[in-house]
């Protein structure tokens, strides 16, 4: 089968390219937040990773580079350092499924922010327990809540 690596299985494709789907949906997402709000480093973190024993999330702003150098203009304070976002883009929604587990995988003192693509409605954002909004919509109610320009 064309594409397939030497030994490698037709399921073990398909975990990957899903994967890359989803590293894909991260960086576009991380792209379309740090060009909504300036000054900002808004990054792709991936995977809910861990950093000294927290789980951070897909999408980050790092507001200090490796150095201790201050990469974030609103460092300390950033507003992004009390939301916890998880990315997906999925053919199939689950969302119900997806909302318990960002909420059993969120930190205490953060807000859970789920965004999910729907081919109808395109990028949908989940927070605070409320309905879902269009991300253009969820972007103008951050910036409200925030005083963010």
């Amino acid at each position: 089968m064309a594409g397939i690596r030497e030994n490698e299985s037709v399921e073990s494709k398909r975990g990957r390219l899903s994967h890359r789907k989803g590293a894909d949906a991260e960086r576009e997402m991380a792209k379309l937040i740090q060009s909504s709000f300036p000054g900002h480093n808004v990054q792709r973190i991936g995977g809910n990773e861990r950093r000294k024993n927290v789980l951070v999330g897909d999408i980050v702003c790092l507001m200090y580079d490796r150095w201790g150098l201050k990469v974030c203009k609103h460092a300390p304070e950033c507003f992004f350092q009390g939301l916890f976002f998880d990315v997906k883009k999925r053919i199939t929604r689950a969302v119900p499924t997806w909302w318990r587990k960002i909420n059993d995988d969120c930190p205490v003192n953060r807000i859970p922010v789920l965004i999910y693509y729907h081919p109808q409605t395109k990028w949908m954002v989940r927070w605070k327990g409320e309905g879902a909004y269009l991300l253009k919509d969820w972007l103008q109610i951050i910036r409200a809540e925030y005083g963010q320009p």
